[in-house]
């Protein structure tokens, strides 16, 4: 019925309280590094959350409303924010989805895709064209303010039904255990539907897909590797002096394997923020189908150049 997800699932968009080491209640919502504790605090955390939660997987959506705080269901007894405190002044942020499903998320309410008889298991691959796109929330992700006056630089990647081998999204039929039929995704005989909205978000963030893998994988330890060092790379460079004209920029970054690519407004290797309150400029690296400038901890040199107008 319209509003049953609301009902269902008030807390939808909170961080959730991390338990203590022996499993016992805790009070904070996010657990700074410094945190001595962090990875067992952590680990207790991923097996109290369970599996009973909604079948319909929203994670652009979660992920939307964790770090806007618009559109919360309900909030604290006192009125408050859930996540106040997690998007710290000038913080980058790194988004993570694991899943076993497409998104299906939407930020129409009530929502317009909800699982019925007739589709069954497949409803929201049946009906994605109702779905908010991927582009719209893309460019919300990338127009998050920084609480500094400034964007917030934001990573995203993903664990996800794509294929093992190429991280192909590609539906083939499959059945679940009981014999309900269900799209599968290609050489990803465990995921519950191929992953097309993971892929196309996830290429939208890097073309490469570096920042993609396999749910289906064996270990995900070269998963996590790789999101490593997406997250040791900064996207954002800070200039030492004023630009008068952004279109005379020029950086060149050398690869590990001594190629080079050279960066400009122009072909869309970067793009230009202004300083703000009389503070520095910088530009933000950017990868498109002329160029890919996105920085890689690899990286052995980043060179910045100002031509004069002639």
């Amino acid at each position: 019925p319209p509003g049953y997800f609301y009902q269902a699932y008030p807390e939808g968009g909170w961080l959730q309280t991390m338990p203590l080491v022996d499993g016992g209640p805790g009070q904070v919502r996010f657990l700074p590094s410094s945190d001595p504790e962090l990875v067992p605090r952590f680990s207790n955390l991923i097996v109290s959350l369970g599996i009973n939660g909604s079948g319909q997987e929203t994670p652009f959506e979660a992920a939307r409303i964790a770090v806007t705080g618009q559109d919360f269901n309900s909030l604290l007894p006192d009125g408050g924010n859930p996540n106040v405190g997690f998007l710290r002044d000038g913080a980058r942020l790194l988004v993570v989805v694991v899943s076993d499903e497409d998104d299906c998320s939407e930020t129409i309410r009530p929502p317009l895709v909800r699982y019925n008889s007739v589709d069954g298991q497949n409803y929201c691959v049946v009906h994605q064209d109702l779905l908010t796109p991927v582009g719209d929330y893309y460019t919300l992700f990338q127009s998050l303010p920084d609480g500094a006056g400034r964007e917030r630089e934001v990573l995203w990647a993903a664990i996800a039904p794509v294929s093992r081998t190429g991280k192909v999204a590609q539906g083939v039929p499959g059945t679940l255990a009981d014999g309900t039929p269900i799209i599968q995704n290609i050489d990803c005989p465990t995921s519950a539907a191929p992953g097309y909205r993971h892929r196309a978000m996830a290429s939208t963030f890097d073309p490469s897909l570096v920042n993609l893998s396999s749910i289906c994988d064996t270990s995900y330890h070269q998963a996590l590797v790789d999101v490593a060092r997406l997250a040791a790379a900064s996207q954002t460079l800070e200039l030492d002096t004023n630009v008068s004209d952004p279109a005379l920029l020029q950086i060149t970054i050398v690869r590990s394997d001594g190629t080079t690519d050279v960066c400009t407004v122009a072909n869309g290797g970067i793009r230009y923020e202004p300083g703000v309150d009389g503070g520095l400029p910088r530009v933000h690296f950017r990868s498109d189908a002329q160029v890919d400038c996105l920085r890689r901890a690899s990286d052995t040199q980043v060179t910045v150049r100002q031509f004069c107008a002639g």
